[in-house]
């Protein structure tokens, strides 16, 4: 007689081996897709937000720059009783820069505001002289004063900084404009996209991209007007079509 209990063990004992095998090859159970699923969308969801923390932190070094120059702006006007750029005497700021360019002392930073053989511009010596009095780093020392755009401020976000004393927004002020386009005077291509700087402004000021310290415009180089401002509010498109004005 066969059918003893040691062969009934070996039977079941081969039976549990197939079964094992058949299981391993039917694949995942719907627990382990589960925990795959679940795993994988916590990998995008980590990466969507580390993106959105270097977008926010790119945009928020904008406004850390502009602090800069606001404060070293201040200190200079402090210490000279007259802007950078406006300055007059600029023998007063030693840095050993026998070409520096001076102001005519009205209260204004005004001429042009980039472009080469521009230096005798107050809106350029803005930046030479802030430069030279150590009091904001980043640019660099030019002779002769033939300085462009790409030698004043530049941007951490992409394209510079340059200064202006203009109305804007109904306002007459110094303004500070980031644009692109260093081989215009005006330096007023696209920098930014429209929720960037809204962001910026509805932080900071009043939301309103045509009024207060902080506007928005189309910039020259936008495909279609109302790109970045359309109806007065800013556009929802996320390309990139404005420039920025911030008040000095």
């Amino acid at each position: 007689m066969t059918d003893t209990l040691p062969a009934r063990l070996a039977d079941a004992r081969a039976s549990a081996r197939r079964r094992s095998a058949r299981d391993r090859e039917a694949g995942f159970s719907l627990v382990e897709l589960a925990i795959v699923l679940i795993i994988i969308g916590l990998i995008v969801g980590g990466v969507l937000k580390g993106q959105d923390l270097i977008e926010s932190a790119r945009v928020n070094s904008i406004q850390t720059q502009l602090n800069e120059v606001r404060v070293a702006a201040s200190t200079f006007l402090n210490k000279y009783d007259d802007l950078p750029g406006d300055l007059a005497n600029e023998d007063l700021v030693d840095a050993g820069d026998t070409d520096l360019a001076g102001g005519d002392g009205n209260g204004r930073v005004e001429g042009v505001r980039t472009g080469d053989a521009q230096g005798d511009s107050e809106a350029v010596a803005f930046w030479q002289q802030l430069r030279a009095d150590s009091l904001l780093g980043g640019i660099q020392n030019i002779a002769g004063n033939d300085m462009a755009a790409a030698d004043g401020l530049q941007s951490r976000v992409g394209g510079y900084y340059t200064i202006l004393w203009d109305t804007q927004g109904g306002t007459t002020s110094h303004w500070i404009l980031l644009g692109a386009g260093v081989n215009t005077n005006d330096n007023d291509d696209s920098v930014l996209t429209p929720l960037q700087i809204r962001g910026i402004d509805v932080k900071s000021d009043d939301g309103d991209p045509t009024a207060g310290n902080v506007l928005a415009e189309d910039g020259a180089d936008a495909p279609n007007a109302g790109d970045c401002v359309s109806s007065g509010d800013y556009a929802t498109g996320d390309a990139v079509a404005c420039v920025a004005l911030f008040k000095l």
